[in-house]
């Protein structure tokens, strides 16, 4: 099929409002169409459009820098009045944590009401059959990657971490495959609740007609067979699975469609523009449709300026250790990191480090926006973490020697020496490079959780930034030591109003 078609379509996408849904067990918040909206091949066209932005407005986003204050990479300043305390201090419940439980079902939604009614469709009123029945394949392909990493999402964060052992006996998610108010379902075993996604990849692999990733990154890519490689990957990793997931790892990074960046400078264009060649999917947006990203999120603010003051006033700043573990000649130091006065409250600071890594892409500003505004778009997949999931999968399979090829390939290419280290000094190393790579992306929370280590805060401050940090309670804040069962939070409870509309939701099969 030609890519020029799948651009198209991928335009198209841009000005076609999602339908969605606010809870598991409702159907998308536009009116249920009648039969006649899926009567032709063109109306399955219209809904398709609909499911890449599910993907861009519901999936693109969980988790990110909330999750990351979860972590040790920040410390709250004087003047964050506690937007993100909860979190911060470990002390958040079920209604706290409840957005990528709510977007991600909302995702499922969509998805099955999709694939629900896409077989209505009437191939006597195409004027290509041959060519619609393709696209179609192509769309229910689609659909199901989605649903599949929608399910990822919301079992990384509500449910125990996969272990082999005792996955049957452990709680997973209700699996929806219609949309049925109707039904108050109980959930699946954490077993069968993975088999699931896995089912969901591979039917996708067998339905999706696009092989390969598009041309034009700017407008976004179409959902296609690498994307599938790289959620395959994460999930096979997340199981236990060292085999698996090193092999469709390693076959992502050997097909020859993404590479490291090259320099410094390439690396900063990344995070500018929004197009380089690590990236595996990055969603469309337009000055109409995009993220004020790794600014403000969640009412969290990391580089909010204050006009009256002349100085940045954020909520957040990185910790020391956070500032530190970028060294000088990383190539990442200077793009994650942007050195700025700042003042909170009436306290003022200078050559404060700010969190900077989503640098502001120039084709998504519009007449209006302040100039420290900045918007960005999520990048869903990147050939990054594929080379750390073949590296940490090496590990766990005892082959340092591969486990240092791929860590090292991302190392050098980020201005670090190679490592010789082995053992747990290595395992170490791959932690560390998880954490500095996905730095304001959510994904050191999920890492942590799925080694089983927990973490320390380290309560001391940059240079010249203590009288700006808040510093009251330092056992339960920049001091925090959180164990890996500490107080069970690193499994979310579902949502409060999830099991009141749903007594059956905590049993399971």
């Amino acid at each position: 099929m030609k890519k020029t078609f799948f651009k198209s379509l991928m335009i198209a996408a841009l000005i076609v409002p999602t339908f969605t849904a606010c809870e598991l067990d409702q159907y998308p918040t536009t009116s249920i169409p009648g039969e006649k909206s899926w009567e032709k091949p063109s109306d399955a066209t219209n809904f398709d459009k609909g499911l890449y932005a599910t993907l861009r407005n519901n999936l693109s986003n969980v988790g990110a820098l909330w999750g990351d204050i979860l972590m040790d990479y920040f410390q709250p300043t004087i003047s964050y009045g506690n937007r993100g305390g909860l979190l911060y201090t470990w002390t958040y419940s079920a209604n706290d944590v409840g957005g990528p439980w709510a977007s991600g079902f909302s995702a499922i939604s969509d998805c099955n009401y999709f694939l629900t009614n896409v077989d209505r469709i009437d191939y006597s009123k195409s004027k290509d059959r041959a060519n619609d029945s393709i696209l179609v394949r192509q769309y229910k392909g689609e659909a199901h990657f989605i649903r599949a990493l929608a399910y990822s999402n919301i079992v990384s964060y509500y449910c125990q971490s996969y272990d082999a052992g005792t996955a049957a006996t452990t709680r997973g998610l209700p699996l929806l495959t219609k949309v049925d108010v109707s039904v108050k379902p109980r959930s699946a075993n954490l077993k069968a609740t993975y088999e699931f996604i896995l089912n969901d990849l591979n039917i996708a692999d067998d339905l999706l007609q696009a092989s390969e990733p598009g041309t034009d990154p700017v407008l976004g890519q179409i959902i296609n067979k690498t994307m599938t490689k790289a959620l395959r990957a994460r999930v096979l990793l997340n199981m236990g699975d060292y085999t698996n997931a090193l092999a469709e790892a390693e076959s992502l990074i050997n097909s020859g469609y993404f590479a490291l960046a090259n320099s410094a400078n390439a690396l900063r264009d990344m995070w500018t523009n929004d197009q380089g060649s690590e990236f595996i999917y990055v969603p469309a947006g337009t000055p109409d449709e995009r993220f004020e990203y790794g600014s403000s999120v969640n009412d969290n603010n990391f580089r909010s300026y204050s006009q009256a003051a002349g100085a940045y006033s954020p909520d957040w700043i990185p910790s020391k250790s956070t500032v530190d573990m970028y060294s000088a000649t990383d190539w990442r130091t200077d793009i994650f990191l942007d050195k700025q006065n700042v003042k909170c409250q009436d306290q003022k600071a200078s050559n404060i480090a700010l969190f900077n890594k989503f640098l502001g892409n120039p084709s998504l500003s519009k007449k209006g926006d302040s100039k420290f505004a900045r918007y960005n778009l999520p990048k869903l997949f990147r050939i990054a973490e594929t080379y750390l999931i073949a590296a940490e999968a090496a590990y766990r399979l005892n082959d340092a020697a591969k486990a240092q090829q791929y860590l090292n390939a991302l190392r050098t290419k980020r201005g670090l020496l190679a490592t010789v280290e082995t053992g747990e000094s290595l395992a170490k190393e791959i932690r560390l490079e998880w954490k500095r790579e996905f730095m304001g992306e959510g994904m050191y929370f999920r890492v942590l959780k799925r080694w089983g280590v927990g973490f320390q805060r380290d309560a001391a401050t940059q240079t010249g930034a203590a009288n700006v940090v808040y510093t009251g309670e330092a056992a339960a804040n920049i001091g925090l030591k959180v164990e890996p069962t500490f107080h069970n939070n690193w499994t979310f409870d579902i949502p409060t109003q999830e099991k009141s509309m749903n007594p059956n939701i905590e049993s399971f099969d």
